[in-house]
């Protein structure tokens, strides 16, 4: 594939959550996503079915999932639909790779928790409603704090800061945010998910809603609560403000996406925006390959052809140069030619190419060089740096 070019950057009228919490770990990360286009890198697949079991999680919320057997798959048709949808609008990379969505890894298991989260979750939305509607009619209120918010765009006072908020419970005084994943590792850092909790809050707070308690719920069924005093939110929304300064400022000042660029091995590590990062290739190195995977970025010394289950196969001898890989001589294994016929041609000997997201294998046989496979659960992508040159 061929290298997008960089996003020209402009200020940003308000700072989402989502854009605060990943520019406090690099903000060209932020700003990428911000201003970068859509359809290039490809999708991750975790994003397809992060979006499907929001929009499961969304019906639920407003009791539109049936009860018992018929909730269950009207779950798991929301699911479908939704994930049907993006998966027809994703990079053309990404449908080579799997073919159907249901290829998509853990794509069954995602539905089937999607689909009991869901059957819970509007259980309880329609008691709620019962209860609500129950307590209008006696108190004949209209006060705020009897609402459910679902799917709701807050905004700040001073309108510099605007976030969509799962869930906001009133009566419980909490805000949800879902994520489709599993609970992270122990000791992995969770900060980020704090920041964007604690300013939805924030949010929640300058519209009159009372909230001081911040929910993740996950796809797996893990849930984390977290206090959240009106002092620390307050705290959280001022840093965001500021940090929405600071990159107007840089924009303002003339500076390049690359230029906010923090290349460090956490910071690196399951970045989609990696092929395209000079500031990455420039700092990384063989000792980040066990925090952030293998990235290599070399010449192409030969090409060999083979075939496999009917698969035609590329197998590349580069000179890795550059990356978080072993900086020398390298095998790049068995690369799907399908996957190589995205962007304006083929790579050729003598290209610079750049393999993200690859794994290290031990070599076999006869050969002494490190071994790279390329693994479309980890969405491995080729990228043409430069082309041959042509004398």
């Amino acid at each position: 594939m061929d290298l997008s070019p960089l996003p020209q950057l402009s200020a940003i009228e308000r700072i989402s959550p989502s854009f605060y919490s990943t520019s406090v770990k690099c903000m060209a990360g932020a700003a990428w996503y911000q201003f970068g286009p859509q359809d290039s890198p490809p999708v991750a697949t975790g994003a397809i079915l992060g979006s499907a079991f929001h929009a499961v999680m969304e019906m639920a919320n407003r009791g539109a999932i049936p009860a018992g057997n018929a909730g269950l798959a009207a779950a798991k048709e929301a699911f479908d639909r939704q994930a049907h949808f993006l998966f027809d609008r994703a990079h053309p990379l990404v449908r080579i790779k799997f073919g159907l969505v249901q290829n998509v890894p853990y794509y069954h298991q995602r539905r089937s928790r999607a689909a009991a989260m869901a059957a819970q979750a509007s259980n309880v939305a329609r008691r709620t409603s019962e209860t609500h509607a129950a307590r209008m009619a006696v108190t004949r209120s209209t006060d705020k704090t009897l609402r459910r918010l679902i799917e709701a765009r807050l905004t700040s006072a001073d309108g510099e800061i605007s976030g969509r908020v799962d869930l906001l419970d009133c009566d419980e005084g909490r805000v949800t945010d879902y994520k489709s994943g599993h609970a992270p590792r122990a000791g992995a850092d969770v900060k980020g998910e704090i920041r964007q909790m604690r300013l939805y809050v924030h949010l929640a707070l300058e519209n009159g809603y009372f909230v001081n308690k911040a929910s993740i719920i996950r796809g797996d069924g893990t849930t984390v609560e977290i206090e959240v005093p009106e002092v620390q939110a307050r705290e959280e929304g001022n840093r965001a403000r500021a940090v929405r300064q600071e990159f107007n400022a840089a924009v303002a000042g003339g500076r390049a996406l690359l230029d906010l660029a923090a290349p460090a091995p956490s910071t690196c590590a399951g970045c989609p925006y990696v092929a395209f990062c000079e500031a990455f290739w420039a700092k990384a190195s063989p000792e980040w390959e066990a925090v952030c995977g293998a990235h290599a970025e070399g010449r192409v010394l030969g090409i060999d052809e083979s075939a496999l289950a009917g698969a035609d196969l590329a197998t590349f001898r580069i000179d890795c140069r550059r990356g978080s890989t072993l900086l020398q001589q390298l095998i790049v294994e068995q690369v799907p030619r399908e996957w190589l016929s995205i962007g304006s041609r083929l790579p050729a000997v003598g290209d610079l190419v750049r393999f993200v997201q690859a794994f290290r294998a031990q070599p076999s046989g006869n050969e002494q060089r490190p071994i790279l496979r390329v693994d479309r659960f980890k969405s491995t992508t080729i990228w043409i740096v430069t082309p041959v040159a042509v004398s």
